[in-house]
């Protein structure tokens, strides 16, 4: 009788190593899709952030183009204002 009440344990003892092998795989499975989750979403919060920034410095740039257009037309004016004044 006590070889079996020990055989049982033992077979007990096995079942419990497999399941909670099986439980702490499964649970490290979902923490590490939950953190990819997780670093996919703030990459997707840092990709739209540049996308502003260019859009933003596209803007920039093209408002200094046409404030250096606007600059150019004033020297050359300025210039011919000269010419005439002298």
């Amino acid at each position: 009788m006590t070889v079996e009440i020990t055989v049982l344990i033992a077979v007990i003892g096995c079942a419990l190593s497999v399941g909670t092998f099986f439980v702490g795989r499964m649970t490290a499975a979902k923490n590490d899709g939950r953190e990819n989750g997780q670093v996919l979403t703030e990459l997707g919060y840092i990709k739209k952030g540049i996308d502003g920034l260019e859009k933003d410095i596209k803007e920039i740039k093209r408002q200094y183009t046409d404030l250096d257009v606007r600059v150019s037309k004033l020297e050359e004016a300025i210039r011919i204002y000269h010419k005439e004044g002298v």
